[in-house]
């Protein structure tokens, strides 16, 4: 069935449940490679909280925002796990390959990119104007 990523109240970025989970999962990791321990994001934000393992049900990135500060603070974390993501992939090439699309095409829709709502390949293509990293 699969779930969005939901960025500034837009649905359009629907991947595997699985995905969606690993999206969270690597933020959070992520943040505690900084020194931030963001994990209660999952017991006390609703858009976040219970949506673990739950396929239909998005994964709000808005949730996060307070975590880092705000909407930028939370964009410029999006950069730090692109730049880590080989690492928070666990070296996992299939996974990172995956992660680095995904995390391309949230950046992508944060920084103002229009998603085509018929796109069916967040996983497997790369935003105008991405070519990785």
């Amino acid at each position: 069935m699969g779930a969005p990523i939901i960025i500034d109240d837009c649905m359009d970025l629907w991947v595997s449940n699985g995905v969606k989970d690993y999206f969270g999962e690597i933020i959070v990791k992520a943040a505690a490679l900084r020194g931030l321990d963001v994990s209660e994001v999952y017991e006390n934000a609703p858009g976040i909280a219970g949506t673990f393992g739950i396929s239909g049900v998005g994964i709000d990135a808005d949730e996060f925002y307070p975590y880092f500060g705000g909407r930028d603070g939370f964009r410029a974390h999006l950069d730090f796990c692109s730049s880590r993501m080989e690492e928070l992939c666990d070296r996992d090439e299939k996974g990172t390959a995956t992660m680095q699309r995904v995390f391309a095409w949230a950046k992508y829709k944060m920084d103002g990119g229009a998603l085509d709502d018929s796109k069916d390949d967040f996983v497997g293509s790369w935003p105008p104007g991405y070519s990785g990293k």
